[in-house]
């Protein structure tokens, strides 16, 4: 069969199925090894029954639900390539508007950052910024071993030098003793009653998806045991859910009643990001 006529068909399958064609594309790119020009200028090419069995197995696992970064094994984030797994969360894009702040908070205050990334998952955080931050001392946490093996992982393909700690929040950070003036958590918060997309609850970590007390659970771990490993007037980051910025005011007053805070939107003007300048 010629590309092009396999290419129809699972364009036409996607369409009838009410999915995205251009994840259709991605796959064949993927599958073929071939870059997006190769791809159309090579329409006429005859396909091997081997390349055939490879797309139409990945386009049958899409069209049932499985994300395109779990069957391609990669997800883009910020400016580079990331491995991902069902071990780890997907990245979203609205985490990289929280690093793109983190790293423009500390060129602005041209601070020599001591970084922390709690819950890190694949990484994309801690590993983006110490890329992006130079002489920044970088340590991410996960109480997954699987998912700090994607970190691993990533550590290696960005080549950037990390220190990786397991263990549940701040207890590891807390137990070496560490001290920084940057913390920064994107943690589970979807609330153990809230409904979520199908494909997400198939496929995705809970581990990594929810959390009790109207998914302030993890938050609130953190920001008890703040005072522990973060200097003073350091800086505390956190990605939230839309609908949490009362309770994570709440929270904040609670247990760190002298620090200044702001919740900041995403570009989708939804309360996603809150920022505190930690003071004793």
């Amino acid at each position: 069969m010629k590309l092009k006529d396999l290419v129809k068909k699972y364009y036409d399958l996607a369409k009838t199925h009410n999915k995205e064609v251009n994840d259709i594309k991605l796959l064949f790119l993927e599958i073929l090894g071939v870059n997006n020009t190769s791809f159309y200028l090579n329409m006429e090419n005859i396909i091997s029954e081997d390349i055939i069995r490879k797309i139409d197995d990945a386009v049958k696992m899409y069209l049932e639900g499985k994300p395109i970064a779990y069957i391609l094994g990669y997800k883009y984030f910020y400016k580079d390539k990331f491995c991902v797994n069902e071990n780890v969360l997907i990245p979203r894009n609205e985490t990289e508007e929280l690093v793109d702040l983190i790293i423009k908070d500390v060129k602005k205050l041209k601070i020599t950052p001591t970084i922390i990334d709690i819950g890190c998952g694949s990484g994309v955080i801690g590993l983006t910024l110490a890329k992006y931050l130079e002489n920044s001392k970088v340590y991410l946490s996960d109480i997954s071993i699987d998912a700090l093996n994607v970190t691993r992982i990533n550590a290696k393909n960005l080549n950037v030098d990390v220190t990786l700690l397991q263990g549940d929040m701040l207890e590891p950070i807390i137990k070496e003793g560490i001290k920084a003036n940057i913390i920064v958590s994107n943690p589970p918060y979807i609330d153990v009653n809230e409904e979520v997309d199908e494909s997400v609850l198939k496929y995705e970590p809970h581990l990594a998806l929810f959390a009790k007390n109207n998914g302030l659970e993890f938050y609130e771990k953190i920001l008890k045991e703040a005072y522990k490993v973060v200097e003073d007037e350091g800086l505390i980051y956190f990605e939230i859910g839309y609908r949490q910025k009362e309770g994570i005011e709440a929270l904040i007053k609670k247990y760190l009643p002298n620090s200044i805070y702001e919740v900041i939107q995403d570009i989708y003007k939804n309360n996603r990001m809150v920022k505190i300048k930690y003071k004793v």
